[in-house]
């Protein structure tokens, strides 16, 4: 049985309190909240462990029922103090977060995986698992690569990205071949055709910046929903094993100010059940 999420980046002008109450009106079962920038121009929500709005967070999960997949986003490379990261995951505690989410930054891919298994060590002691998102234009790009560096520790795992998994050049087999213990979570969302460009009038959420790529624009602010562009989606989830959470990330601001939140977030999930029921065959990921 299937864990149905929404992931922050998602809708990021929304508070954390908003993103639960908005998540539990149109049905989902978690959410995954932001407490770490994208780059330094964001504008973060003030959840400190002793916060005002990590009290009014967790009134809401303990009405709603739901509960926190992961805590987002660190940027792991030789520079971060992973001392440094025992705030986050002081936060991901309270929260009652299963998952601390990062992305590969560093080339030198020894020291990436020491890197790595140093946070793993300091998650564990707080009961949070780190997991690695290889993304198409970082350091770690491929599932394959990530693989290798999460095998190395007892829990860390990889988040699958149905769009960094296309633009990378995945292949189900990478996936379909893994220990189902390592890939707890995919992200899903559709794309079109690779931009080529940044849309002259982009947007962005909470103050990130515009001037990036064209596949970073797409990734922040220029996803479709699962099942309105052309990934096939259906042949990932197939590979994927049978009770993988299943996040929605798919920011897209501009459709959430044409529809609102509230039928966003509804249409979102009636087709992301649509996507998880649509697998062809039993996954073939070992147990």
């Amino acid at each position: 049985m299937n864990r149905f999420a929404v992931d922050h980046l998602t809708a990021l002008d929304l508070s954390p309190t908003e993103l639960i109450t908005a998540a539990a009106h149109a049905g989902f079962s978690d959410v995954g909240i932001r407490i770490r920038p994208m780059d330094e121009t964001e504008l973060l929500w003030p959840m400190a462990p002793d916060s005002a709005m990590m009290r009014h967070a967790l009134d809401l999960l303990d009405s709603t029922g739901l509960g926190v997949t992961q805590i987002e986003v660190l940027f792991l490379d030789e520079r971060v103090e992973i001392a440094s990261v025992e705030r986050d995951l002081e936060i991901g505690a309270r929260l009652g977060a299963e998952f601390l989410y990062c992305v590969g930054m560093d080339d030198d891919r020894a020291r990436m995986g020491d890197r790595f298994g140093q946070l793993e060590t300091l998650c564990r002691s707080y009961g949070i698992r780190p997991l690695l998102e290889p993304m198409a234009y970082r350091p770690v790009s491929t599932v394959e690569a990530a693989l290798a560096i999460v095998e190395q520790t007892p829990t860390g795992g990889v988040l699958i990205d149905s769009l960094h998994f296309a633009r990378s050049g995945g292949v189900p087999a990478a996936v379909r071949n893994a220990d189902a213990f390592r890939l707890p979570l995919v992200q899903l969302c559709d794309a079109g055709a690779p931009p080529s460009e940044v849309p002259a009038d982009a947007v962005a959420p909470r103050g990130q910046r515009t001037d990036i790529s064209p596949l970073q624009w797409e990734a922040r602010t220029g996803r479709l929903l699962p099942g309105d562009g052309s990934l096939d989606l259906t042949e990932l989830m197939s590979a994927l094993p049978r009770d993988v959470i299943v996040a929605l990330e798919a920011p897209n601001p501009r459709a959430i100010a044409e529809s609102g939140i509230d039928v966003f977030l509804a249409d979102a999930l009636t087709k992301l059940f649509r996507v998880a029921r649509s697998r062809t065959t039993e996954p073939g990921v070992k147990a």
